[in-house]
């Protein structure tokens, strides 16, 4: 049996992390971290397919996303960054950037496609059936 993928959010509102629990929990395991170092702990432990991280959380560094982008057994981790700026994330590891303030829906359909690409885009939407 294959393993569950998994998502982990590092962020530290609450609501992000129950959004994405919420949408993407019937699919894939969504870990949840509210700081930078239990992130990194979370993706050492869990090797999550695919990382979620709010670069205003701990005032992350582009040295934080080097670990994280390496922290997993398997090998690089895709990220998704959550930045205030484009500016912000220059100079950061190769990584999805979506910019702040962002919409739930396309942040959602971003993972999505990771994840599908991650399985050579057999992955089916995470969306609820009407």
């Amino acid at each position: 049996m294959l393993a569950r993928r998994s998502v982990l959010v590092v962020d530290p509102l609450d609501e992000t992390q129950e959004v994405l629990r919420a949408v993407l929990g019937r699919k894939v395991d969504v870990l949840a971290a509210r700081t930078s170092a239990e992130g990194l702990a979370l993706a050492r432990h869990h090797n999550p397919s695919l990382v979620v991280l709010d670069l205003e959380c701990d005032d992350s560094s582009a040295l934080l996303l080097g670990r994280f982008s390496g922290a997993c057994p398997s090998g690089p981790t895709p990220l998704v960054l959550l930045a205030g700026s484009r500016r912000q994330a220059t100079g950061l590891p190769d990584c999805e950037i979506v910019p702040k303030p962002y919409h739930y829906a396309p942040l959602i359909r971003k993972i999505e496609e990771l994840l599908g690409g991650l399985l050579g885009g057999t992955c089916q939407p995470l969306r609820k059936a009407a």
